[in-house]
């Protein structure tokens, strides 16, 4: 069935859609790669934990953790090519990684942008939302890096995700509260392993276990050190995700070099350091930035009810 979609209608609609190109369409398709990423994502949850909602926030970074590892998972398993590896027509405008359906843009985008909408219980949040999604489809396909197959598993196993988190993360959070700060630590550092284990060689998959590694000991020893909230004027709060923002990039760029000189790609040291440096940047994030900005007095220890997780 993939084999007939991907030679026959899939590649006909992605080739219509490239036969409509232009300089105004080609950037907006590759301005939206851009805001589909999950760095672009890590960049806007980051504001939204250190500057606008806590709560809001480390829910976020769950349902990106999430979703991108569903996604990398059902992309590895389903091994499906993209269309510009099947016919020499198709002009890929960017240089995405990895095999295809289900397309990680849209399904991101689904999740996490939605659940946003969940969250706020705004109906026009709801339409901006499907807009998105819609505008994230169109320009995965005009951009020659999905079929149109790839687009509708994302948004099918998007919204099954989105429905899931949605209902076991208010129980879930109810519950995680009262456990064993240790026994937390645990749970999200042995998903994190786990999740390194089976997809240690994918740069997304082994990024995000990476991040959840990190997370686990960051945001206990967060809640028992520092407990920010997001209060605080607006110069404030632009201060503390600017310079956090601009240090865990530092850090970010500062490791990758440091490991880079360590062990070449492909070697299964590289991907241990690639999980390492991602654990310690959610560190930093989640623990050592709040506790620094504390001290800078960008930030402050009272926390209201709603800032609790």
């Amino acid at each position: 069935m993939f084999e007939t979609l991907e030679t026959g209608a899939g590649l006909d609609i992605v080739l219509a859609l490239q036969s409509m190109r232009s300089g105004l369409l080609d950037a907006l398709a590759i301005l939206l790669d851009a805001m589909g990423s999950p760095v672009f994502f890590l960049l806007i949850l980051l504001l939204v934990y250190w500057s606008v909602d806590r709560k809001l926030g480390t829910r976020l970074i769950f349902a990106l953790l999430v979703v991108g590892i569903a996604n990398t998972a059902m992309k590895d398993l389903l091994a499906r090519p993209r269309p510009a590896a099947v016919s020499d027509q198709v002009i890929a405008l960017t240089d995405p990684y990895g095999y295809g359906i289900p397309s990680g843009h849209v399904m991101i985008a689904l999740v996490v942008a939605g659940y946003v909408a969940v969250y706020l219980h705004r109906r026009w949040g709801f339409w901006v939302v499907a807009a998105y999604v819609v505008l994230m489809a169109w320009a995965r396909m005009y951009a020659g890096v999905h079929y149109p197959q790839d687009v509708v598993a994302a948004i099918i196993f998007g919204l099954i995700t989105l429905w899931l988190f949605v209902r076991v993360a208010e129980p879930v959070a109810a519950r995680w509260i009262g456990m064993n700060p240790a026994l937390k630590v645990g749970i999200i550092m042995l998903a994190g392993v786990i999740t390194a284990l089976l997809l240690a060689s994918d740069p997304t998959g082994s990024a995000l276990a990476g991040l959840m590694i990190g997370l686990g000991p960051a945001l206990e020893l967060e809640k028992r050190y520092v407990d920010f909230g997001t209060q605080g004027s607006r110069r404030q709060r632009a201060a503390r995700y600017l310079a956090g923002t601009v240090l865990a990039l530092i850090l970010f760029v500062g490791l990758r070099v440091l490991f880079g000189s360590l062990a070449e790609e492909g070697e299964f040291l590289f991907d241990l350091l690639r999980v390492v440096r991602y654990a310690l940047v959610a560190l930093f994030a989640g623990f050592i930035w709040p506790l620094l900005a504390l001290r800078l007095d960008i930030l402050s220890v009272q926390v209201p009810e709603s800032d609790h997780v």
